[in-house]
């Protein structure tokens, strides 16, 4: 059934009026909604302005109360010392200054006291706490047992703190079980030596424990024993930094730079270690400790003094071993007749890359089978008083490459070699590397030392020798008398057949 388009008009109803009437409804509701609509518009509007009224006052009123009370200023410089190392992202915070708790830093009088106070005032909210220009004096050790914490002084060697007892720390940043977070050192030095007496402070200069994103940047530290000691530290940076001694401090300067033990996720870039006395190590990084960047660092020797480890790796723990270590770039110059460049004892997964090493009793010293995975490349390792390079004890999966190995065996021309490889050893290579005497005429004194280039002991077990420059030793290139499963090919100034 075909319905028709006017069926639903009333009698004598034109299709023209049925829409005028419709238009009219429309009408009517539309302007019933404009006019609601201009009624929220006012009251949003009348809502909107007292609310902004609001902040206004809440505003003013907070900065007189600031002012009124300096301590609680705020200030978008120093909270950048608040900001992760990483991200640096962060919050703006309270800022108090050591001064207006009583420290003179006047290099006389005893701040220790002024300045812990300072630091217990944040213990609850966090914040910075600033050193003016100068020294100030301290006879026992600072803690810090909060996160959130900087302490921030006016640059390097602008302000100073120095610890007048023999027997403390410089600062303690305790975690207990919980841990902290978020403590931060800046722009100052650190001095630990007893005035009265002349002798070094006994502690460590700055001691970490259970500490998380943590940074020790723009900071110089004198004459501490351990100057540096990390234990359970994660995720932080010490940049920027050096660590020496005084030659005048009695029982010498310090014993080690910077000390690791079970810390994880840590960089060191651009620290220097320097002794004109003797010292256990620049950096000893023990068990527990992995995923470590030592970029653009060292360790120098002044005078007869120097350091017995420019690197030592071991592990005294009954964690694991050292593991995923980075050393790029770096210059280690230890103890020139006792001391060794880089030692590894225990460790996993070890790399370097630009490495160079100057003196010593040796360059580059491996032993233990607690060694795997160690990778040198592209690195110098020069006049050590002996061998340049010991690989012993079982240490495995250990290569060379692209090394320069040279003029070493400096205590005694002929006696040592470039690098040897003890008996029995296995999974080792050697590519690419130069290891001869750069100073064949002894035109400055030194002469042309090292035995051989390579000397591989008997026994050995699966290892790679090739495309190595092995001339200008004084009685030969390589020395090798062949092992189980070996490669050799490629390699200048020796005489013996290619193996594949």
């Amino acid at each position: 059934m075909r319905l028709s388009t006017t069926s639903f008009l009333k009698e004598g109803e034109e299709l023209s009026d049925h829409v005028i009437m419709i238009s009219n409804k429309v009408s009517l509701k539309l302007r019933y909604i404009v006019k609601n609509m201009n009624i929220f518009h006012k009251l949003w509007s009348r809502t909107s302005f007292i609310i902004l009224v609001l902040l206004i006052l809440v505003g003013i009123f907070s900065i007189l109360l600031v002012s009124k009370n300096p301590k609680l200023s705020l200030s978008t410089s120093d909270a950048a010392v608040l900001r992760s190392p990483k991200d640096g992202s962060g919050p703006v915070v309270a800022t108090v200054n050591v001064k207006d708790f009583g420290a003179k830093c006047d290099a006389g009088t005893d701040d220790t006291l002024a300045i812990q106070k300072a630091i217990n005032t944040l213990v609850t909210t966090g914040g910075t706490i600033s050193f003016p220009a100068g020294t100030c004096r301290i006879t026992n050790t600072l803690n810090i047992n909060e996160g959130k914490i900087a302490l921030r002084g006016q640059g390097q060697h602008i302000t100073q703190i120095h610890l007048d007892n023999a027997n403390a720390r410089i600062i303690n940043i305790e975690g207990g079980n919980t841990g902290i977070s978020a403590v931060y050192l800046k722009d100052m030095s650190f001095i630990a030596f007893d005035a009265s007496n002349n002798t070094r402070t006994a502690g460590n200069g700055i001691y970490l424990h259970n500490v998380g994103d943590w940074s020790i940047t723009n900071v110089s530290l004198t004459s501490c024993w351990d100057c540096i000691y990390l234990n359970s530290a994660h995720t932080g940076l010490i940049e920027n930094v050096v660590i020496s001694d005084y030659t005048a401090v009695i029982g010498g300067g310090l014993n080690t730079g910077i000390t690791l033990i079970n810390s994880i996720s840590n960089s060191i870039k651009n620290v220097n270690v320097t002794s004109s006395n003797s010292i256990l190590g620049g950096y000893i990084v023990d068990g527990g400790t992995d995923t470590l960047v030592i970029e653009k660092s060292g360790v120098q020797y002044v005078g007869s003094g120097g350091a017995t480890y420019g690197v030592l790796f071991k592990n005294t723990t009954s964690s694991h071993d050292p593991r995923w270590i980075r050393i790029t770039n770096s210059f280690f110059e230890p103890k020139q007749d006792t001391g060794v460049s880089i030692m590894i004892t225990a460790g996993y997964d070890i790399e370097t890359a630009g490495l160079y090493t100057k003196g010593g009793q040796y360059g580059v010293y491996i032993t233990g089978p607690r060694v795997r995975e160690v990778r040198f490349r592209d690195g110098i390792i020069q006049l050590a008083e002996k061998d340049g390079v010991v690989l012993e004890n079982f240490a495995r999966d250990v290569s060379f490459n692209g090394t320069l190995v040279t003029d070493n065996s400096q205590s005694s021309r002929g006696a040592y070699d470039g690098i040897v490889v003890a008996p029995g050893m296995t999974n080792f290579s050697f590519d690419n590397v130069r290891s001869g005497n750069t100073l064949w005429n002894g035109t400055d004194g030194f002469g042309a030392n090292q035995r051989y280039g390579i000397n591989i002991q008997p026994g050995g077990n699966n290892y790679r020798v090739t495309k190595n420059d092995l001339t200008n030793n004084i009685t030969g290139g390589l020395y090798d008398p062949g092992g189980t499963s070996e490669v050799r090919f490629g390699n200048l100034g020796t005489s013996l057949p290619d193996l594949q």
